[in-house]
């Protein structure tokens, strides 16, 4: 089963899903992770004999390749994971079972959907009262938006380059869901989330980003109906660290609770970039839970929870011991496409809209990060100057609403330029 990880708002359609409260999956696929030095033909061979399909292997590096490509390639003694397909009407769990018995499997994994942490607000800011709320303005006196040799990957629905107010430098990008190098963003979530961090700045039209001048790089995970699959968000997660990344945004996950999250092809992605030394910001999920969704969760990533524009807890935002930091989530003013936060698509013309959700959360953290990574030494440690220079909130020092508090640009921007 893949598991899947969408918009707040779209709805999982399709009739290899499994829904439920515990749990949604695609039936058709199962993830697996092998030994190293296991030969991948005699696995496809071992499979075939069960009556599955090795359909894909993924680099650790990420990219989908067929078994031989990757043989001829690959310098590594085992793949990040295989992907294999299940019959239809079979029993994926059986599936699971059967495959993770034969010889040289490591982990079988259900292929679990993931979802944007967007949430409906209705449209009714008029400025972006959240950068001033975190200081930007005494920010860009350090760094005016950064540099274009700091990148910044957002791991989401991809990014919409119709409109003359978007990110200005953009690189060329990796489509994880059609496993091809268009990341065009047919849902509009993965454009709000980018323009939060880099939208063009200063050319007297629309909004702004946070680090305008930094390199976009648009990997898409979900799909335009807003949801992806953990082979799908692992794939972007390894490509993205692979091609230059220095920070990654993710405003997606799936909630603790359901069934497959949490799961080790996922956390070996998010490590393997955190090996890398790429920061990652990650909502931490729009169910109001006390749990902190994943990959949110991990400790390689820096989990963020929302706050409005009177600092306080979003009422939808997740928290708990996982929590790391909060940021402006509540009533976010940004460009859009195809994406109104109701799920209504207006055609043709620049939305600008005001969403909701730890997914607008994140990319404020993101934004600082690289405005950080250009202002700074390659010896200091983003997290830390976030979470040292952040406004406490809640009870003094870190707390499970707040996390250490939330984020002040211009004190970290301070902090690093020794002002």
């Amino acid at each position: 089963m893949r598991r899947i990880w969408t918009v707040a708002m779209a709805l999982v359609v399709g009739a290899a899903l499994v829904t439920s409260a515990a749990a949604e999956f695609d039936t058709s696929k199962v993830l697996v992770k092998v030994k190293n030095g296991v030969d991948l033909f005699d696995l496809s061979d071992q499979l075939a004999a069960r009556g599955f399909y090795m359909e894909s292997v993924t680099a650790l590096g990420g990219g989908r390749l067929d078994v031989d490509e990757f043989a001829l390639t690959a310098r590594e003694s085992a793949p990040a994971f295989v992907s294999v397909r299940v019959p239809q009407g079979a029993d994926v769990r059986q599936a699971v079972r059967t495959i993770g018995g034969i010889q040289g499997v490591e982990h079988v994994a259900l292929n679990q959907i993931f979802r944007a942490f967007a949430t409906p607000n209705d449209y009714n800011a008029t400025e972006q009262w959240n950068f001033a709320k975190i200081g930007m303005p005494a920010a860009w006196d350090v760094s005016f938006g950064g540099s274009s040799s700091t990148i910044v990957s957002v791991v989401d629905t991809g990014l919409y380059r119709g409109y003359n107010d978007g990110p200005a430098n953009i690189l060329p990008g990796y489509d994880a869901v059609d496993n091809d190098n268009d990341p065009s963003d047919g849902n509009g979530h993965g454009t709000h989330v980018s323009g939060t961090v880099a939208q063009a700045t200063g050319n007297g039209t629309g909004v702004t980003g946070i680090v305008f001048n930094a390199s976009m790089l648009p990997v898409k995970v979900l799909s335009d109906k807003g949801e992806g699959t953990l082979e799908q968000v692992a794939n972007g997660i390894r490509w993205a660290a692979d091609n230059g990344a220095h920070v990654i945004n993710m405003s997606l996950g799936c909630e603790a609770t359901e069934e497959g999250c949490d799961d080790p092809i996922l956390h070996e992605s998010v490590q393997y970039a955190a090996g890398k030394g790429v920061f990652i910001a990650a909502a931490s999920g729009n169910a109001s839970a006390s749990v902190v969704g994943f990959p949110a969760a991990y400790e390689e990533c820096m989990a963020v929870g929302a706050t409005g524009s009177s600092d306080t807890r979003a009422s939808f935002s997740n928290y708990g011991t996982a929590l790391d930091i909060a940021a402006p989530g509540d009533g976010i003013k940004q460009q859009t496409h195809l994406f109104t936060c109701f799920g209504f698509a207006v055609v043709g013309t620049p939305n600008i809209e005001s969403c909701s959700g730890t997914s607008m959360a994140s990319p404020h953290v993101a934004g600082l990060a690289g405005l950080i990574h250009s202002a700074a030494s390659s010896t200091v440690n983003i997290r830390d100057v976030i979470e040292s220079t952040a406004t406490d909130l809640g009870t003094s020092g870190w707390d499970q609403y707040y996390g250490w508090g939330r984020i002040n640009a211009a004190a970290a921007l301070q902090a690093v330029s020794g002002n």
